[in-house]
């Protein structure tokens, strides 16, 4: 975007679009938005842009709860307990924090869409915005805006049983009329109850506290925007879907 105007530029692969969107880095802050990590790392492998993705590829820095954690898998960022990752005792060695801190304040940028949509810093981030592949911008968007509770969620804890098993005509969605929009808060709200059992006798460390940051995230975004907002879909595993 150059002086509240939008460029469009079409052009075949490998004809430097990319380079572009560098050189422009040379005029003003340029955030670069793509659709893939693969894309991210040619961003900066060959054009030097700071990026950062999405929590869950970083480490926690959390010694204690790296300790508590067991299981084959150390948690990640992603697997935060706290609301604000900042409030971590740890948050001065985190390199998620760290790392996202320096490529802020870096002249060019790059992020996924998904990275962007979430994180009001990015929003925030003033000067020149660049997506890659704007012909998949609608499809990231609409994937962006869909989110599902799964098997892992209800079967590891033994969850409540989703209450709307089959929904719409012939099972493949409706906007969520006002009945089954209550029925699925108070289907969020037993959750996170079994969830607050779990996580008191895990402690605070637990996949059972990250897993109910989690859900409680989902349940803020539902109750968030009226019922005629949100489409539901269910399938066979039985996965919640969620979609704007």
């Amino acid at each position: 975007k150059l002086d509240g105007n939008v460029t469009i530029l079409q052009a075949s692969t490998g004809s430097g679009k990319t380079s572009v969107a560098a050189a422009l880095g040379s005029y003003d802050n340029v955030t670069a938005l793509m659709g893939t990590l693969n894309l991210l790392d040619q961003y900066h492998s060959q054009y030097s842009f700071s990026i950062i993705k999405g929590r869950a590829n970083y480490p926690c820095a959390d010694v204690e709860k790296i300790d508590d954690w067991g299981g084959s898998t150390p948690p990640t960022a992603a697997d935060c307990h706290l609301r604000s990752m900042h409030q971590c005792h740890y948050a001065g060695d985190c390199q998620y924090l760290l790392l996202k801190e320096e490529a802020l304040a870096a002249r060019r940028l790059a992020v996924t869409y998904p990275y962007a949509m979430l994180s009001r810093s990015i929003h925030d981030r003033p000067g020149i915005l660049v997506c890659d592949e704007a012909h998949s911008l609608v499809d990231e968007i609409i994937g962006f805006s869909t989110f599902e509770v799964s098997p892992r969620y209800l079967d590891r804890w033994h969850l409540p049983d989703f209450p709307l098993p089959s929904y719409g005509n012939d099972g493949l969605g409706d906007i969520l009329h006002p009945y089954s929009y209550d029925l699925l808060l108070r289907w969020f709200d037993n959750c996170l109850a079994v969830l607050a059992r779990h996580k008191a006798a895990e402690g605070k460390f637990s996949r059972a506290h990250s897993a109910y940051t989690h859900l409680e995230l989902y349940r803020d975004n539902l109750a968030t925007l009226p019922q005629d907002d949100w489409f539901l879909e269910v399938n066979p595993s039985p996965i919640c879907s969620l979609r704007l």
